[in-house]
């Protein structure tokens, strides 16, 4: 037994590390609510929680905002015009009787016709060529292939294309574009043929695909992300490296630091952004974090904090989240600011995070974080003084969501062939699309022999 004073400590000892141990509890408690809840939902398993979607009142209303230009379909000049229909008024349609004040109106309808597929008949020749020692055949630009008998009927370069956009652009699955092909054009053709035939689009693109791997190894700056994938039923990665202008997948077995590697390539002197998986560390070049990713995982904790009392542990996230917003508002100023103006600012906003730091929080949540911002603070903040550094890596987010659209539909490949093909693609695709080039008539180019690589250099 010790002294009455001892025995008092103790007891308040206790009694701090019981609240803990409640608001603890609370804490799981509350968590295993909301997953009990969400399981329950039916649809939508991505959406926002209740607690954070904005009331009906705040939502966009349709049209353009008060005060700005109104936007509408002009009608079509007299020379677009190829049909003109009268529809006469006689009599009042419920009485029967007769109209006074007659008015004449005009409408416009834009339609697209069913259209009717062509066929055409090539008559080639050959012979033999006793110089080359082989035989030789003559070849038109629309004849997708020179096989004759039972393989003498082939797609041609506008069927070919167009599924290549449904695939890429619509992220179409295979089954559906077979069912439009037999709906809209009256073309039977199965899914096993469509995939034969985006194999032609694959060897016209190579080149392009190539150069835009060439592209990605040379920029200044790069976006790289990886999310889950699916190939023949086995887990893969697909990841995406996204520069100024050019757009970069690849579907792999690994989410190590090779596949990153060579993507970039070893020697790569520009500046990488990413999140903070450890699997970026291994790489020599320059690195700037996103702080979209800290401001997520603040937020995350923050709501899971909401059921208990709101103590230290709040504040330090709420000061934490405040200096990193303010960080990038002022990237977004830097522009519009003086240089000496701009260096107060970052020295002002350094040394709130100093002070943040200089903390040990109890927390375990909070000391991670602090762990993990000591580890990364050159690469966090690299944006303030590194022209090719931005806060956040958010372009690598939005152009690996075509592919998370891709995978929600189809379920990924069922080949490594499939997934290589998959990833060539949607590169090209993204890529011209960003150039603000026409796709549709890029890949024409491209099956034509018109153009050997189509996206932009530099």
């Amino acid at each position: 037994m010790g002294t009455l004073e001892e025995i008092l400590s103790r007891l308040k000892a206790l009694e701090t590390e019981n609240g803990k141990l409640r608001d603890r509890v609370a804490d799981l408690e509350a968590q295993l609510e909301k997953a009990q809840r969400e399981g329950k939902q039916q649809a939508a398993p991505f959406r926002k929680p209740r607690d954070q979607r904005k009331p009906p009142e705040e939502h966009k209303k349709p049209g353009r905002k008060p005060g700005h230009k109104a936007s509408f379909r002009p009608p079509p000049s007299e020379d677009e015009i190829q049909r003109t229909v009268d529809v006469p008024l006689e009599a009042c349609p419920c009485c029967n009787g007769e109209l006074e004040q007659r008015e004449r109106h005009e409408h416009f309808v834009i339609d697209i016709p069913r259209v009717k597929p062509t066929w055409t008949q090539f008559n080639s020749e050959s012979g033999y060529c006793p110089n080359c020692k082989e035989r030789k055949c003559s070849r038109d630009a629309e004849m997708p292939s020179l096989a004759t008998g039972a393989a003498s009927v082939s797609f041609g370069h506008n069927l070919v294309t167009l599924a290549t956009v449904l695939r890429t652009q619509a992220g179409m699955t295979f089954r559906r574009m077979k069912r439009l092909f037999k709906e809209w054009f009256q073309i039977e053709i199965s899914q096993a043929g469509l995939q034969k035939a985006l194999g032609r689009v694959e060897s016209a693109l190579y080149p392009t695909h190539k150069e835009i791997a060439e592209q990605v190894k040379q920029s200044a700056s790069v976006h790289v992300d990886e999310t889950g994938w699916w190939v023949a039923a086995e887990s893969h990665w697909a990841w995406v490296a996204a520069t100024a202008n050019c757009t970069l997948y690849v579907i792999a077995r690994s989410r190590g630091h090779e596949v990153a590697e060579a993507m970039i390539g070893k020697e790569y002197q520009g500046c990488l952004h990413s999140d903070f998986l450890n699997t970026y560390s291994p790489l020599a070049c320059k690195k700037a974090k996103c702080l979209s990713h800290l401001l997520a995982h603040i937020d995350k904790l923050q709501r899971r904090r909401e059921t208990v009392e709101r103590d230290a542990r709040a504040l330090f996230l709420d000061n934490l989240k405040a200096t990193l917003q303010d960080a990038i508002g002022l990237w977004h100023a830097k522009s519009k600011m003086a240089n000496e103006a701009y260096e107060s600012q970052v020295a002002r906003i350094n040394g709130r995070m100093d002070a943040l730091l200089k903390r040990r929080p109890r927390d375990p949540d909070n000391l991670r974080l602090c762990k993990r911002i000591r580890k990364h603070r050159e690469a966090i903040f690299r944006f303030f003084h590194d022209p090719d550094a931005v806060p956040t890596n958010n372009l690598a987010e939005r152009e690996l969501r075509p592919l998370v659209i891709n995978r929600k539909l189809s379920g990924g490949n069922r080949s490594d062939r499939g997934a290589r093909r998959t990833a060539l693609l949607y590169s090209v695709y993204a890529t011209l699309r960003r150039q603000g080039q026409d796709v549709t008539n890029a890949i024409l180019d491209a099956m034509y022999g018109r153009r050997r690589v189509l996206i932009n250099s530099g």
